[in-house]
């Protein structure tokens, strides 16, 4: 193993997991060095333990940490499982009586995990400035040096301790006076405030990610269509036993019944056609290679394989009435659900031809 990682430096991390290679991060860790003398202090630069531990344990912070690890929830997927009361409970823990030290110097070594023996080379390196024990959930922060402000190694530390890969932007939150001043700062970091659905957009046509509202209503099952390699799709995350659920579903919406084009067992995602794919003659489906989620490729029916239809090609079935179309008034039929079966395989008889002419 030591070999190959120095034969072949640039080998990336899923071929080294495919081989058997270990990550330096399950052979090694970081812990604290033993042998030093903790001088815990009252204060650092100014900034009293006190204010900063009564800063955690507002409500105020909490909610404040959390409009902040969520604003990147988009772009990092760990940052999604959290809620409010998981933040909220990091931050009270880290402000609980002696989970908070504030440490004059503060030493670390790296030890093997199997042994437990020192394998730190240079003693000179060996300071650091922000440590999270995450076995007792002890927050450790020393005395910066010049240029290093203490909201930045609280910062990094409390990102630690919420499960971040890497520093959330909290340290303007760790600088207020007082805590009740938070819900006033909060607009000017995020001028825009959470909001839930701007940040379910960013996630659009992300591989993997479940499908926005406003681009399911686009979505066609076209079983003989021709599909590009690095095509936009959606294809249903369901159990072996729902294959024929998804197609159903569609059948059913095609023809007028009640229904959505998703199934009580799954959740639409955007995927990507790996290849050029079209259907042979005389074929009812084929099968083409689709990446579901990033670096994962399955092989799947047409049947299973939704497209995307232009929003200039055909409109989308409203979800509910517009507001200013006219109510049936008394003593006027509403039209027979054969008629409106007819009229909507109809259309999507009609749709379906352009389907094929646009292909």
């Amino acid at each position: 193993r030591t070999f190959l990682g120095a034969a072949v430096a640039p080998i990336c991390f899923c071929c080294c997991s495919w081989l058997g290679v270990a990550s330096l991060s399950d052979m090694l860790s970081e812990e604290l060095d033993p042998s030093q003398s903790l001088h815990p202090l009252p204060a650092i630069n100014g900034t009293a333990l006190e204010h900063i531990q009564a800063l955690l344990a507002s409500p105020h912070f909490a909610a404040a940490a959390f409009s902040t690890a969520a604003a990147h929830a988009a772009a990092v997927p760990t940052l999604r499982q959290l809620g409010l009361g998981t933040v909220a409970k990091v931050c009270a823990d880290a402000a609980a009586q002696g989970r908070l030290l504030f440490v004059k110097r503060l030493y670390s070594r790296v030890v093997l995990r199997s042994s437990g023996r020192d394998v730190t080379r240079d003693s000179a390196s060996r300071q650091i400035y922000e440590y999270y024990d995450s076995s007792s959930g002890t927050v450790y922060v020393a005395v910066p040096p010049a240029g290093l402000s203490l909201s930045s190694l609280l910062a990094q530390v409390l990102s630690r301790a919420l499960g971040s890969p890497f520093t959330l932007p909290l340290h303007p939150l760790l600088e207020v006076p007082d805590a009740a001043q938070l819900p006033l700062l909060q607009p000017v970091l995020h001028p825009g405030g959470y909001d839930t659905d701007l940040e379910g957009a960013l996630a659009s046509g992300h591989v993997g990610s479940p499908v926005q509202p406003a681009d399911r209503a686009l979505l066609r099952l076209r079983p003989l269509r021709h599909y590009a390699a690095g095509e936009l799709v959606a294809v249903k995350h369901r159990s072996k036993s729902a294959a024929g659920s998804l197609a159903s579903a569609l059948v059913h919406r095609a023809v007028g019944e009640a229904g959505t084009a998703e199934a009580e067992d799954g959740t639409l995602c955007y995927a990507r056609v790996a290849v050029d794919a079209a259907p042979a003659a005389g074929q009812a489906a084929y099968r083409l290679s689709v990446e579901v989620e990033l670096g994962v490729y399955e092989t799947l029916l047409s049947t299973q394989v939704l497209c995307f239809q232009s929003g200039a090609s055909g409109a989308a079935v409203p979800a509910s009435a517009p507001a200013n179309q006219p109510s049936l008034e008394a003593g006027q039929q509403a039209p027979s659900d054969t008629a409106a079966a007819a009229a909507a395989a109809t259309g999507a008889a009609g749709n379906s031809a352009g389907g094929a002419v646009a292909s």
